[in-house]
C-alpha cells in the first residue's frame, strides 16, 4: 500500500516526503471542489514536490456547467504540464483530459459507480490511460472485497477526511451573511429543525454551497481489512 496526501497551502511538502508521502494531490479553487490554493500557488508546490521526488496529480473535481466549460478548460491546459497525472469527477472533464492530453487519468468514482459493471465500463473505456479509480466511502466492505479484486486498475479509498452529505452549485451561504470581506470561502455550522443533529460543518466557495456531516470519517483501525482485499492506495 502507498500513501497519498491531499495538499493544502499551509501543509510542509518537506516533512510529508520524509514521512513517506509518495504522492500529493493539488487542486485550485478554479478546478476543484474543496481546494485552497490558487493556480500559481499549485504550480509552485507541484514544482517543490517533484524536486522532492512526490509525484504530483492535479485535482480537477469540479462539477463543470456548459456555459463555463470552455473557460475551465483552457485555464485546466494551462495547469497540465506542471503535472504527472490528472484527476477528474465530472465525466465531461475526463473526456477533454482523456483528448486533449496524454496524461494518466483518475476517476473519481465517489459520487456513483457502486457495482462492478460500472467501474470495469470505466476501465475498458479510458484503457491503459486510467491509472487510477478512486472509489466512494459509501461502499461496504463486503462490496469492496467483491469489486477490487476483479478491477485491473489500482484503487483508492479515503481513510480519514470528511463526510460529504450535500452539494449545490449555487451560493446558499452568503445570501443569509451579508456583506462580509471575502466571499471566495465561507465556513458555517448547521443544524436540523426536523432533529436534535446539529453541528454539520458548511461551506461555500466558487464551486458552490456544501455540507458535511459532523464526524468525519476514518478507517485507520481497519487498514489490515483493506491489505486484505487489494487496496494498492491509501489516501488521507
Amino acid at each position: 500500500m502507498k500513501l497519498t496526501f491531499f495538499l493544502r497551502p499551509q501543509d510542509n511538502l518537506n516533512l510529508l516526503a520524509s514521512t513517506g508521502v509518495s504522492e500529493v494531490i493539488i487542486g485550485t479553487k478554479d478546478h476543484s471542489r474543496l481546494a485552497e490554493f490558487s493556480c500559481d500557488e499549485a504550480i509552485k508546490a507541484a514544482k517543490i514536490a517533484k524536486s522532492l521526488g512526490i509525484k504530483t496529480v492535479l485535482l480537477c473535481d469540479a462539477l463543470v456547467g456548459q456555459n463555463d466549460f470552455d473557460s475551465f478548460s483552457k485555464s485546466l491546459m494551462e495547469m497540465t504540464p506542471y503535472f504527472d497525472a490528472a484527476r477528474a469527477l465530472d465525466p465531461g472533464v475526463m473526456q477533454f483530459l482523456f483528448e486533449h492530453t496524454s496524461m494518466p487519468l483518475h476517476f473519481v468514482a465517489d459520487t456513483g459507480n457502486h457495482n462492478l459493471l460500472g467501474l470495469q465500463t470505466w476501465e475498458e473505456y479510458f484503457g491503459e490511460r486510467l491509472e487510477r479509480l478512486v472509489l466512494s466511502i459509501e461502499l461496504s466492505k463486503e462490496s469492496l472485497a467483491h469489486i477490487i479484486p476483479k478491477l485491473k486498475t489500482p484503487c483508492e479509498l479515503l481513510v480519514l477526511g470528511r463526510i460529504l452529505l450535500f452539494h449545490s452549485p449555487r451560493a446558499l451561504l452568503s445570501p443569509l451573511a451579508g456583506p462580509v470581506a471575502d466571499s471566495s470561502w465561507m465556513e458555517a455550522v448547521g443544524a436540523s429543525e426536523e432533529s436534535p443533529h446539529k453541528g454539520f460543518p458548511l461551506v461555500e466557495n466558487k464551486q458552490g454551497s456544501f455540507m458535511f456531516l459532523a464526524k468525519d470519517f476514518c478507517l485507520a483501525e481497519q487498514v489490515s481489512d483493506l491489505h486484505e482485499i487489494r487496496s494498492s492506495w491509501l489516501f488521507t
